[in-house]
């Protein structure tokens, strides 16, 4: 008896191709009308793929639509080419805008389409980071030929940035999360639309890095994602993240609209106001109101333009805090995979950023993390001094730089990395690991801190246009090979594998024991790495922390 998953494949799935050799274009049916894809070769092992880049998932969000939930794409009639990739996102990439408002498009690169006589593969959904404001989906930035090789299929997607895709009012006029809603629309297509790419809608993996990472984190806490997803991947950034949460968004907004010389006397009033400014000029005027602030306000607090909670209402995606609805174990439930880099705090430490940290010198309380939720002054500064002998003994902050890295690394990653982990350890099969191998791929030259920066581990994972020694091919390799497994298994080393170095890596048990897996030059297991930055800032918190809290 045939399946109905092969029964909707035979029905829907159009292939044009006539030898591998001779065609170039392949067809295919989906929900809304029939995308032509392009066939290329991995650059690993020289398999076969296809590519349907800049598939449109939701009407173009401009003109009436700038600012609200994102609306699903129309049907077309014609054959839609989809070949090459779509624009990304307005942002700002070197001091240059780039990028369109109709961006909300995604690409599916498959290295088996629809057969009656092989399984469905297994699908990795893949969001890029960049801080809520920046980021792509091109194939030059997350070209997926190593995990195609690995017989998955990967999608990736653009979402809206900054203020067009983060901008609230704090209300049900522009209640905000906008990119989150676009993420949430395009799995819903994926949902929906990979069988008629092979792809297995029961086998679908949210993964991500940095801001892209803490928005999977955001998605398991939001009923309306549900369903959409099976596992979980998140690469440096949860929702309990200090700058994966906004505080100030809704006033901001406001700001902006009064820089702009716009009627504030109502939300629908600035609505229809920002909604007929040019798209360059608002995204301009934005960062310059988002600059402005960061001047008074702490930027490790919170991005401005980035997730913030919603007045309760039915389009809303999160109205409650993030660390309560983990702590209750009110979320969406799946197998989770989840780390860090050894050194996600470096940075250039440059003249004008020592400047800039003077106000930790002549104010430690700056140093107590927003979501301490401490009000009293004087408590406030017993707790920055703590912290500020912790990591800077009798050093001024302004002048230290490895230290520095260090306090970056544990209060912006380590910590609520960790606390993430941990509590959703309670409840599903979670993987702990740490990245530390110092290569080429990573794309860091001359290094002067040991350790590995924020988003090295990409290099790994995406093609590169880097020369790799053979240690670097073999940590992508291996890289990959976890990647794949726990996409296919929901466990990232399910069989002994030499390439693994027979490796078995165990999720952490509801002990709270935290067992790791290290990568760097050999794969080894390790329990509780960074094990006294965390005791340290967990007894802060348990003593002087006010409940209840948002991050962590």
């Amino acid at each position: 008896m045939i399946s109905l998953k092969v029964k909707s494949v035979l029905s829907t799935v159009f292939c044009v191709l006539l030898s591998f050799v001779e065609v170039k274009s392949i067809i295919v049916k989906t929900e809304n009308g029939l995308v032509q894809g392009k066939i290329g070769r991995t650059v690993g092992q020289n398999k076969t793929f296809y590519a349907f880049q800049g598939i449109p998932y939701a009407k173009p969000p401009v003109g009436h639509l700038r600012f609200l939930a994102p609306q699903p794409i129309e049907d077309w009639n014609d054959v839609l080419t989809t070949d090459t990739d779509a624009p990304r996102c307005i942002q700002t990439n070197q001091n240059q805008v780039l990028g369109k408002e109709d961006c909300l498009y995604l690409n599916v690169y498959t290295p088996q389409l629809p057969d009656v006589s092989k399984p469905l593969l297994p699908v990795m959904v893949w969001i890029y980071g960049g801080g809520f404001e920046a980021g792509t989906s091109e194939y030059n930035e997350t070209g997926p030929d190593y995990f195609l090789d690995e017989d998955v299929i990967f999608v990736s997607l653009n979402y809206r940035l900054g203020v067009f895709g983060f901008l609230s009012l704090g209300d049900t006029v522009v209640p905000g999360n906008n990119g989150l809603k676009d993420q949430n629309l395009a799995l819903l297509w994926i949902k929906q639309n990979i069988i008629n790419f092979g792809g297995d809608e029961d086998q679908i993996t949210l993964f991500g890095q940095s801001a892209g990472s803490a928005s999977v984190s955001y998605h398991s806490l939001s009923p309306h994602s549900k369903g959409l997803f099976n596992r979980a991947i998140l690469q440096s950034g949860t929702s309990f993240c200090l700058w994966s949460f906004s505080r100030l968004g809704p006033e901001v907004a406001r700001e902006l609209a009064t820089n702009l010389k716009i009627n504030t006397t109502s939300s629908e009033a600035i609505l229809y106001a920002l909604q007929n400014i040019d798209a360059y000029e608002l995204h301009q005027k934005s960062r310059e109101a988002t600059q402005a602030k960061y001047l008074t306000a702490d930027p490790k607090d919170g991005f401005i333009f980035a997730p913030v909670l919603e007045p309760d209402h039915p389009g809303s995606f999160l109205s409650n805090r993030s660390y309560e609805l983990v702590r209750t174990g009110n979320f969406f439930k799946v197998p989770t995979m989840l780390g860090y880099n050894s050194l996600e705090g470096w940075t250039q430490v440059s003249n004008v950023f020592r400047i800039y940290l003077v106000r930790y010198d002549l104010t430690p309380s700056k140093l107590v993390p927003a979501d301490m939720n401490i009000k009293d002054p004087e408590l406030k500064n017993i707790v920055g001094k703590k912290i500020k002998y912790q990591y800077f003994g009798l050093m001024p902050v302004s002048l230290s730089t490895d230290d520095l890295l260090l306090y970056i690394s544990h209060d912006q990653f380590v910590r609520p990395i960790q606390q993430y982990a941990k509590m959703l350890a309670k409840y599903s099969p979670t993987y702990l690991y740490k990245f530390h191998y110092e290569g080429a791929l990573g794309g860091k030259v001359n290094r002067t801190s040991a350790g590995v920066a924020h988003a090295e581990e990409l290099g790994y994972l995406f093609r590169r246009n880097i020369s790799a020694s053979a240690a670097d091919e073999l940590t992508r390799t291996r890289m990959i090979r976890l990647w794949t497994n726990f996409a296919k298994y929901g466990d990232p080393t399910p069989v002994s594998d030499e390439i693994l170095q027979n490796q078995k890596w165990l999720p952490i048990t509801d002990n709270s024991t935290m067992n790791t897996l290290s990568i760097d030059y050999n794969l080894t297991t390790t329990l509780n790495p960074d094990n006294n930055a965390v005791t340290f800032w967990d007894k802060l918190y348990a003593k002087y922390g006010r409940s209840p809290f948002d991050t962590y």
